[in-house]
């Protein structure tokens, strides 16, 4: 077994794809130079962190690639496990290589295994081992021919290691913290701000952003007397595809009032630990007033009336009125008919799909003309406060921004954006407009 060889931490960057002449050329043995040097330098495998030390439960990334830009056939023998953290797998069926940039050499990069791990435990957190197979072929260089040369390796991934530190103690402020890890905000509404004495109602909670979705619960709520809480549920619609997670969790918490009047729901806070910062964040709402009139008034069903005298004409009546309101009922319908469209689908079937992937939009056109984000940051915000619907004009901008290869904008924040937007336009979160312009106004002066 041949060990393979391990980087520092090298910066991979991508480049132009590496041409089946390039890997012939790397595959030649010349004269005096040795074999195992040039598989050390050739083939590999890599193991890349998005950070070597964290704190417990936040995400880290982990990606195991092989590297080559030798002629090589690969099986994966062995992939990588892991213990004392949770895992949320990342890696996909696609196989197609790409190529990395490493040290100013191009190679071929295939994806072994990618994770997002989220540490339960203090203390250094090691890594598994990832082996793959491999059938190399060379060819010497004799100065008249090129012999070929073959070569068979098990490539063992080196061995890493996470530091995990625990989390700063809690002060008095931020006392209600129950876990929670990430950069988040919140949103709440009350489904009848005006209700009735017994009636049903819901509290919905909305916490957005993006982190360990995992540790995000409920926060606390002090309800006030007069009002009756029962079991909450709740719901999420996740990007697990991206790192961190982004995406939105909400809860829904049915309630009835039992007195007339105005019920007023406190203020809620929900604290989180923003790694980035490392410090310890609240995201709080206003408080919430709930207008209570009397209750509905309740009437019994009426007795059914029993007519004694000229039964005959009863029983004429009757079947008119039946025949007649089937009449009726096969005209309504046909009209339904014609006014529906043959491709109608329900919408509450598809908006899952659509945030978990981010790929769907509304029907509804933004009516914006397009122009050049990066020339003219002044219009692009115009455009939003004139744009009939703010989220959606956001989205479409942010996403033009983060297909513009040309310019260095904030990847992270734009996809903040387009995940704001997306939960207000799919899963109906509470954000105010001028939320995502401030954001947006935010990352363009950053390159004003």
């Amino acid at each position: 077994m041949y060990p393979s060889n391990s980087f520092a931490q090298p910066s991979t960057q991508s480049a132009e794809p590496i041409g089946d002449e390039e890997i012939d050329g790397f595959s030649v043995i010349k004269a005096g130079e040795s074999i195992q040097k040039k598989i050390k330098d050739n083939l590999f495998i890599k193991v890349e962190l998005s950070k070597a030390t964290c704190f417990v439960g936040e995400p880290v990334l982990v990606t195991y690639q092989l590297l080559t830009r030798i002629h090589a056939k690969s099986t994966v023998s062995e992939t990588p496990s892991f213990s004392g953290c949770s895992v949320l797998e990342m890696t996909t069926d696609d196989l197609k290589a790409t190529t990395v940039l490493i040290n100013g050499k191009k190679f071929r990069a295939y994806v072994i295994r990618k994770v997002q791990l989220l540490p339960l435990i203090e203390g250094p957190l090691s890594l598994g081992t990832a082996k793959v197979n491999t059938d190399i072929q060379f060819y010497r260089d004799s100065g008249k021919f090129y012999a070929p040369v073959f070569q068979y390796l098990l490539l063992s991934s080196p061995a890493q290691t996470i530091t995990v530190k625990p989390l700063p103690a809690v002060d008095s402020l931020h006392h209600l913290f129950d876990g929670a890890i990430g950069q988040f905000f919140m949103t709440t509404k009350v489904k009848k701000p005006v209700d009735t004495v017994n009636g049903t109602n819901f509290l919905e909670i909305g916490i957005t952003g993006r982190g360990n979705f995992s540790s995000v619960t409920c926060p606390a709520i002090h309800w006030p007397s007069g009002i009756q809480a029962f079991e909450m549920q709740s719901s999420d619609v996740l990007n697990k595809f991206n790192f961190p997670v982004l995406g939105v969790k909400k809860f829904s918490i049915p309630f009835t009032c039992n007195q007339q009047g105005e019920s007023v729901i406190p203020s809620i806070e929900f604290i989180f630990f923003d790694a980035d910062s490392q410090r310890y964040q609240t995201a709080q709402t206003d408080t919430i007033h709930i207008k209570v009139q009397p209750p509905v008034a309740y009437h019994p069903p009426q007795e059914d009336v029993i007519i004694e005298e000229e039964q005959d004409y009863i029983w004429v009546i009757i079947p008119a009125l039946a025949v007649a309101a089937t009449v009726g009922l096969m005209i309504f319908f046909n009209l339904q008919r014609k006014k529906a469209s043959p491709t109608t689908t329900n919408l509450e079937e598809q908006w899952p799909e659509a945030i978990t992937h981010f790929e769907e939009a509304p029907a509804t056109p933004s009516n914006l003309e397009p122009i050049s984000v990066a020339e003219n940051s002044t219009v692009a915000i115009e455009q939003l406060h004139q744009a009939p619907n703010v989220f959606l004009a956001a989205k479409q901008i942010a996403q033009t921004m983060l297909d513009d290869q040309a310019m260095d904008w904030d990847k992270t924040k734009l996809e903040e954006v387009i995940a704001t937007c997306n939960a207000v336009l799919y899963a109906q979160a509470n954000v105010e407009p001028a939320l995502v312009i401030n954001l947006m106004q935010e990352i363009l002066r950053s390159k004003a």
